[in-house]
């Protein structure tokens, strides 16, 4: 029998004032009134309230609706993991515009391409992170500055209220053409799953979530924007303090949170570092396939463990699985809220359960498109006529899934080259065409090697151009100009041409075998 899956509503609305709002920023302000100086935000055992937050965030607000922007215009956030963050998001929210989450550490190239991508007039940072965006890149709205006079007055807050399909947030992930490609989420998707998480982990207002994930990789929303739509606490901890098992361990121990999310190769690291566990911990894992090793452990060591599983492109989370102790395979669960899930084949028909094909997500948490790229939203986004269902909206996510005999959701791999690494998602056409315009390379093919742990590890292999001496050094030093550290693979080989199959495909066996008997590239 064909499957598909899908939760109404009212399974997941934590309260009835939430049915009368589209937007999570709209839920803030509601806390901000009802709870003003309640702990709203935890930054380096400084703590803000409530009101001091929604009082800053007007300010930013405020500021941005001076200087014209609209609703659904693109405001760059280029700032490091401070309070100022938070307050960026919201005072971006507040105005109606969608904000871009930048990384301060990735290059300025990209910083700058993306920024022009998204046609941001305007980026909020401060005297920190300034020095990384390209001179000229958007105009700069520096928040260091202008927090003590937000100490000192009270902004009027501009009221915008976005609808459910204005935009919440773009964000950029890496692309099978060689450059990112932005997700525009829209604040009726953003809704959508943070009604459904809080119902699902019982958040509430003596709730806390410390958030460890950096700004951009879009779960990060979760972690940021759901605790204060529901009352309680963020606890923001430094991306080296996420690095680290031993101090986020410690982290766990002295601030007691009741919500972590990460991927799984973190919460390996925090188990290795000796981590006893929490007994009052909710822990969600996601961003990479969880085994059934580490799923035991950490049902042993926290009060209840999730699965979570979706793609940028249908907003942070499209299902869930509650996990048990147990010798089976993990599964990724059923649809979170107003969220369908079809496997089809690749004439997209629709697969009876208990077949293989790609996974294919609708409903709510499906994102507007790619940002000013509608030739390559048209690729991925797609309105489908399936039998008994009429037309409806899908996302192909080039994920190969079956619905089994319990009626839950597996994971089967790609269809294509993307990988994982720690979360972030990776298409290897990306590195190879910057590496293909390194100078002396003539080509280039890039490979995802499992490693210790289950992570995965980039390993690229180039060939010269006829007398060109090339290193590693001179590689990396390259790659490093045009894409952020996760992305540039951490061994190269140097080789006289790349190997391919019968067929004149790609010999990924062939690759794989050049680094048991040939020696990479010295640095």
């Amino acid at each position: 029998m064909t499957q598909s899956f899908s939760l109404g509503i009212s399974d997941v609305l934590a309260t009835d004032d939430a049915l009368h709002s589209s937007s999570v920023i709209a839920l803030f302000r509601r806390q901000a009134a009802l709870r003003p100086f309640a702990p709203a935000l935890e930054v380096n055992d400084r703590t803000l309230t409530y009101k001091a937050l929604d009082a800053r965030s007007n300010c930013v607000a405020r500021k941005l609706v001076e200087l014209g922007v609209h609703l659904n215009e693109v405001v760059g956030i280029c700032l490091k993991r401070t309070e100022n963050l938070i307050i960026g998001i919201l005072g971006v929210l507040k105005a109606g515009a969608a904000y871009l989450p930048l990384n301060p550490e990735d290059p300025p190239f990209r910083l700058g391409w993306i920024l022009a991508r998204a046609a941001a007039r305007f980026t909020l940072t401060d005297s920190d992170s300034k020095s990384h965006l390209p001179e000229g890149s958007s105009e700069l709205l520096l928040l260091d500055w202008q927090s003590a006079v937000m100490d000192e007055r009270e902004c009027d807050d501009p009221m915008e209220l976005p609808k459910a399909a204005d935009l919440a947030y773009v964000i950029f992930t890496s692309g099978t053409t060689g450059t990112p490609k932005g997700v525009a989420v829209t604040h009726g998707a953003l809704f959508n799953v943070v009604t459904d998480v809080a119902k699902r982990v019982s958040f509430h207002e003596d709730s806390s979530w410390l958030a460890i994930t950096t700004v951009s990789f879009d779960i990060a929303a979760l972690e940021l924007l759901l605790p204060l739509s529901y009352g309680g606490k963020v606890i923001l901890a430094s991306e080296e303090q996420a690095r680290v098992g031993r101090i986020l361990a410690g982290i766990i121990h002295r601030k007691r949170p009741t919500i972590v999310q990460a991927t799984p190769i973190t919460w390996r690291i925090l188990l290795e570092s000796g981590w006893p566990g929490s007994p009052d911990l909710t822990v969600l894992c996601g961003g990479d396939r969880l085994d059934r090793d580490l799923a035991n452990k950490l049902i042993a060591r926290a009060a209840t463990v999730w699965n979570m599983y979706g793609p940028t492109e249908t907003t942070i989370w499209s299902t869930a699985e509650r996990l048990v102790s147990g010798e089976d395979t993990v599964t990724l669960g059923k649809p979170l809220a107003n969220t369908e899930v079809y496997i089809l084949d690749q004439d997209g028909r629709l697969q009876e359960s208990g077949e293989v094909g790609e996974i294919c997500i609708g409903g709510a948490g499906v994102a507007r498109g790619y940002i000013n790229d509608p030739e390559l939203t048209s690729r991925y986004f797609f309105d489908a006529h399936l039998r008994g269902r009429g037309n409806v909206r899908l996302y192909r996510t080039g994920d190969l899934g079956r619905w089994n005999e319990r009626g839950k959701l597996e994971f089967y791999g790609r269809l294509d080259h993307q990988v994982k690494i720690n979360g972030f998602r990776v298409e290897l056409a990306e590195i190879e065409q910057v590496l293909q315009r390194c100078p002396g390379v003539s080509e280039a093919a890039v490979l995802g090697v499992g490693g210790a742990n289950h992570q995965k590890r980039l390993y690229a292999f180039v060939v010269g151009s006829h007398g060109t001496e090339i290193t590693a050094k001179h590689l990396v030093m390259h790659l490093a100009q045009y894409l952020p550290k996760y992305m540039v693979p951490e061994r190269f080989w140097l080789l006289d041409c790349l190997p391919s199959t019968p067929h004149g495909k790609r010999d990924v066996a062939g690759l794989q075998a050049l680094t048991a008997v040939q020696a990479d590239l010295a640095s």
